[in-house]
């Protein structure tokens, strides 16, 4: 499986870090947005609702060091890494999430996220969470059906 996230910078230009250490994701989450209520009589009615944000999460590490299971492709400074998932929340702009699996892009969303990381660990290297939420662009002007 592979994790690819692409953000554009400052000046207009593509910027790409793929996960060096991709131990999988459990589940991508999408909840409903349905609405219940109860009647005069008691009864209690749903109301179905649109489809919510997708989202979800994972841990890793970024390696401090060269592993034999880390592509040199994918091999950057850890600093590297927290620095681009810094820089974007910090800019309050969405990224692009891209998962590749067995070659077959199963997710390609607009997102946002929650970004944690300790120090270091024993190693060295670096462990992280990610918690990801899909972000919509907003409709404006001429766009919009309202």
């Amino acid at each position: 499986m592979e994790i690819i996230f692409m953000a554009e910078n400052e000046i207009g230009q593509q910027e790409t870090i793929a996960i060096p250490v991709v131990q999988g994701i459990e589940a991508i989450s999408c909840e409903t947005k349905d609405e219940e209520f109860e009647t005069a009589n008691g009864k209690t009615l749903n109301l179905i609702g649109g489809k919510g944000l997708r989202s979800f999460s994972f841990s890793s590490f970024f390696p401090s060091k060269k592993y034999y299971f880390v592509s040199w492709f994918k091999f950057k400074n850890p600093k590297e890494y927290i620095r681009f998932f810094e820089k974007y929340r910090d800019l309050r702009v969405p990224v692009r999430v891209i998962v590749i699996d067995k070659y077959q892009v199963v997710l390609n969303m607009l997102c946002r996220y929650n970004f944690t990381y300790q120090i270091r660990d024993r190693a060295g290297d670096i462990p992280y969470t990610l918690d990801i939420k899909e972000y919509i662009l907003p409709v404006t002007g001429s766009d919009s059906n309202v």
